[in-house]
């Protein structure tokens, strides 16, 4: 298996099918985000070194419980059940690295997270 380090919570593929974002929650109010390369034959590695570690590695949420890209895969969307925020994270296209840009407070005890897109 691929090493996640705190408990994971949740997994996002992008619709490129290139990156996975795996959320991981200690349940004290800490976690991470993880990005991961996904290759060819569908395991989660580093493409910088091969190795089955994450490659990049976020800690700016709050028990992330649910994750969830745009179809472009240009946005991911974090629900953070520690601090009750539903974060904005930009998706670098070339890469798959995220730029958090905002986080906006949501109802009390959030438990699930779904876009909807237009057509």
């Amino acid at each position: 298996g691929t090493p996640t380090g705190d408990a994971p919570t949740a997994i996002e593929i992008g619709g490129s099918g290139r990156f996975a974002w795996v959320a991981t929650s200690d349940g004290l109010g800490g976690g991470s985000l993880k990005l991961h390369d996904i290759f060819e034959d569908g395991s989660l590695r580093n493409a910088s070194d091969d190795s089955h570690g994450a490659r990049e590695t976020y800690l700016d949420v709050s028990d992330p419980i649910a994750l969830a890209s745009d179809a472009s895969e240009r946005w991911l969307y974090v629900l953070n059940a520690g601090s009750q925020t539903l974060s904005v994270w930009e998706i670098n296209a070339a890469d798959g690295t995220l730029t958090k840009l905002d986080e906006q407070s949501t109802s009390t005890d959030p438990q699930s997270l779904h876009l909807l897109e237009s057509l």
